[in-house]
């Protein structure tokens, strides 16, 4: 997300900006039981009994900043994830525990939610 404000006065002025955020995740487990009796020598009864729960759960936060922006200039707010290039590695153990390297690479993680402001 990224906002501007604008300030065209001689005077400082105060800025607020907000960004709320919310999810939702279902899990669930089913179970299902069969059973069989055998009545006598020619009769079977079967049966079986099959079931699910399921849960959700809905979770939210919001965050806020508060600042001036200067006189006659624009401020910008952005908010959103930030990310880093990482690099990994596999390797393979056999069972004669040596070691093969398999394979290599690197990926974008997200590892920071934040606030940048500038001008």
């Amino acid at each position: 997300m990224k906002q501007s404000v604008e300030n065209n006065t001689s005077k400082a002025v105060k800025y607020t900006v907000k960004a709320d955020q919310s999810g939702t995740t279902t899990y669930g487990v089913s179970v299902g039981v069969e059973a069989e009796l055998k009545a006598g020598i020619f009769t079977n009864i079967k049966g079986s009994i099959n079931g699910s729960v399921q849960k959700s759960m809905t979770t939210s936060y919001g965050s806020q900043v508060e600042t001036e922006v200067e006189p006659r200039k624009t401020l910008t707010v952005q908010y959103g994830i930030w990310r880093e290039n990482v690099a990994w590695k596999s390797y393979y153990m056999r069972k004669n525990c040596s070691i093969t390297k398999e394979q290599h690479g690197t990926a974008w993680a997200p590892y920071q939610i934040r606030w940048r402001l500038f001008y």
